[in-house]
């Protein structure tokens, strides 16, 4: 018995002999691996700290002039001319210099504002890289949502209202303009159709509720309402992106206001959408089906071709104004996805008032001057 403990006794000694070294080079591993994670903290710090300065004195170092930029270069990186810039700050009546928020003391030039709005807008960019074209650091740059909450506050009803008597007023010039252009309808004043703002995936149920079938994607859904002279008359959303456009019809109410509205001094005017719609004596369709008579063809054909009026509107809110059009930097969670794609309707209506469009081209239908369409903004 004394034999076996003795041993045991050797055995183990010997194990715990042999576990030594490891267990010294185990403890020294932790202690360079302390010492590196330790070093490249301290390196990080002061990388970080070299970085800021740069920032700051290249932000200090800077001052936002508007006049250092010609035309096409003011065009270019904020969608307008300088003047137009001018034009557009004074009917937003806003103060020279003004506060930028209410919860911080910053404070801003008018015209800084709208055109860091129009920058952020125009681009796929991020706040550090407007740091060096406007003179202020992140911080001060993300304080200009409420600049865009007061955009959209001032201007939102251009859009998001049904507007009766700026609608009477040009109907017979909008029906004209179209059958001009070839319309087999003489009475056609606008044309409706639906569009997605394609967003970043959701969290939780809102991916269901976002996610579009037949494009695989997540998506806001919108509905919009153009004029013949380019301008979006009125949109409504955003709506869960799985839902069809004749529902988003239907929650919109706008069926009521074009059934009581359509018919001025006894002409009954319209609008024309897709197939998705139910058709009205205000809201035209195309023929649909399988079996379709030549004649039907050639109406479905023709009407197809104006209608894309309403498609080249949408598709040049994404183009001059980009940031709605990147799937990555529209985060439901933590973006306002919707205001941003209303506000660059709305600055896209101003676009078309100042320059032209497409639409205006293609019916020879001028849109209002920028100071006539602004004053039909709805008096409460």
């Amino acid at each position: 018995m004394r034999i076996r403990d003795k041993t045991i006794s050797k055995e183990r000694t010997r194990a715990t002999n042999a576990l030594l070294p490891l267990a010294r080079a185990r403890r020294a591993d932790v202690s360079n691996a302390i010492t590196g994670l330790v070093l490249r903290q301290i390196h990080q710090s002061i990388v970080e700290e070299a970085l800021h300065t740069e920032r700051t004195l290249r932000v200090a170092n800077f001052a936002f002039s508007l006049e250092r930029l010609d035309d096409s270069e003011s065009l270019k990186c904020f969608c307008f001319t300088k003047s137009d810039i001018y034009r557009i700050t004074r009917l937003m009546e806003w103060p020279c210099s003004r506060n930028v928020t209410a919860r911080r003391r910053y404070r801003t030039h008018a015209v800084l504002s709208f055109c860091v709005l129009c920058r952020r807008l125009g681009t796929v960019c991020r706040w550090w890289d407007l740091e060096a074209e406007s003179g202020c650091t992140t911080s001060v740059l993300k304080e200009f949502y409420e600049a865009l909450d007061e955009f959209y506050s001032k201007f939102s009803t251009l859009v998001s209202v049904y507007r009766q008597s700026f609608l009477s007023s040009k109907a017979a010039t909008y029906a004209a303009e179209v059958s001009n252009a070839g319309a087999p309808l003489d009475k056609c004043v606008g044309f409706m159709d639906g569009t997605n703002l394609y967003i970043s995936r959701p969290k939780g149920s809102a991916q269901h509720a976002t996610y579009i079938g037949h494009k695989r994607r997540n998506c806001l859904k919108f509905q919009a309402l153009s004029t013949p002279d380019g301008l979006i008359f009125h949109i409504f959303g955003p709506v869960e992106g799985r839902r069809h456009d004749m529902m988003v019809y239907r929650h919109s109410n706008i069926d009521e206001e074009l059934s009581t509205t359509l018919c001025i001094y006894g002409t009954q005017y319209y609008i024309y959408g897709d197939p998705a719609y139910v058709i009205r004596p205000y809201l035209i369709i195309g023929y649909g089906g399988a079996f379709l008579t030549e004649k039907q063809k050639q109406f479905n054909k023709e009407m197809s071709a104006c209608r894309t009026a309403v498609q080249w509107a949408l598709k040049d809110i994404k183009k001059y104004f980009s940031h709605v059009s990147s799937a990555t930097k529209m985060r439901i969670e933590c973006t306002p996805a919707a205001l941003w794609y209303f506000v660059s309707a709305l600055l896209w209506n101003f676009r078309a008032c100042l320059y032209g469009s497409q639409s205006a081209t293609a019916f020879n239908c001028a849109a209002p001057t920028l100071e006539e369409y602004v004053a039909t903004i709805p008096q409460e």
